[in-house]
């Protein structure tokens, strides 16, 4: 969510992605995907991962060359 969303949205929006993730045709699918299992997380967890995931994969991308030209 951009930053500067309230803290009762980001509250809200983080318990419904946890109760999805709990679902179990959504465990399913990841399992199946080797998708982590994120649900555990809360908003700022799932923030540092994603800056995480991010950063990591744009070093990939920038090794590979890749570019939206």
């Amino acid at each position: 969510m951009p930053i500067g969303t309230p803290p009762d949205v980001v509250n809200k929006m983080s318990a419904a992605f946890q109760a999805t993730m709990r679902d179990p045709a959504i465990i399913k699918y990841c399992e199946e995907n080797d998708f982590g299992d994120l649900g555990y997380l809360g908003p700022e967890k799932i923030k540092e991962f994603y800056i995480s995931e991010a950063k990591k994969f744009k070093t990939l991308v920038d090794k590979a060359g890749v570019s939206l030209d």
